[in-house]
Order: structure tokens, then sequence, then C-alpha cells
């Protein structure tokens, strides 16, 4: 589908702002006072998954060389947070993985291949995602952790996962 220069410029706002606005959200949920109800969070992301998924039909994914590289990323971010789509989740996986290799950003594609993964109750192959039990974060598990590492270098995740671990659970 041919796509015109403002529709571009308006979905590429659109995107970047519904994102920063979970990412907000996200953070006002955590605070230790006054913090976001996580009703209201659920409640955009459900909001922003809808959304996307009307780009994602009508466009395609959202790729670098097309929407730039802030828009595509945070697109990612909104269907990262599309947990209560996994079908969704993994229909926009198999979009970004048939793009170039300069139009995605693998780091995205290990991320999102972790949720899904998770989302499946299945082990991840990054050991990107965690999950907080009674205020405590923990990671999840991960597939054959003895090529853990060279997993992550493929994908781009430059930080070791025993750093990435210790980071995430002291956050």
């Amino acid at each position: 589908m041919e796509i015109t220069q403002s529709e571009i410029e308006s979905v590429c706002k659109e995107v970047i702002s519904r994102g920063q606005s979970d990412w907000d959200l996200t953070i006002g949920s955590q605070r230790p006072v006054n913090p976001v109800k996580w009703e209201s969070v659920e409640q955009n992301r459900r909001k922003n998954t809808s959304f996307l998924k009307e780009i994602v039909t009508k466009y395609g994914w959202p790729s670098r060389k097309v929407m730039g590289s802030a828009a595509s990323h945070w697109a990612w971010y909104i269907v990262q947070h599309s947990d209560e789509d996994v079908a969704f989740q993994e229909e926009c996986l198999e979009k970004m993985g048939k793009l170039p290799s300069d139009e995605v950003d693998f780091y995205d594609l290990a991320y999102l291949s972790d949720r899904v993964r998770v989302n499946k109750h299945l082990p991840q192959l990054y050991g990107t995602q965690h999950k907080s039990e009674n205020g405590v974060r923990k990671m999840l598990s991960v597939e054959n952790m003895d090529e853990l590492e060279i997993r992550r270098k493929e994908m781009g995740l430059d930080e070791s996962f025993e750093d990435h671990h210790n980071r995430v659970i002291s956050e």
C-alpha cells in the first residue's frame, strides 16, 4: 500500500506519543507516593494495542526505513506490552523478523521474542524478562544457559546476562 508523507508523519507522531504515554504510566505506577493505578496502565495498553493493530494491518510493521527509528522503537514498546494479545505479539515478531537487518533493531526482536515465549509459558532465549513478586524482581527461566551469552551477542545485547540480571533485580 502506498503511504503518503503526511500519513507517515501523522502515524509516527501518534506511535511515539502512545509509546511515551505507556512509558510514563508504567513509571508512574512504580512511584512509592501517589502511584498511577495499574488499571489505568492496562486500559492505556489495550487502547494502544488496538491502535497498533490498525497500523500494522494497514501499513505493515513500522520499519525504520518507512517510519524512522523512533517510531519503529515505540511501536515495539507498544507491542511488547500487548500481553493480553499474544497472537498479535507473535504476528508482529514474525513481521519484524522478515525485515532486512537495517530496518529493525535486533534488541527489540530479542526482547519481544522472550516476551512471547514467556507469555506462552516457554523459557526465554535471551534472558530479558523478569517478574516482580512481593516487590522483589526475579528473572524468568532461560533455555540452554550454556549458549545464552552467544545468543545475546548475536542480537546486539552487549550487557552480559549476569550484569543485566543484577541491574534489573536492583531496580
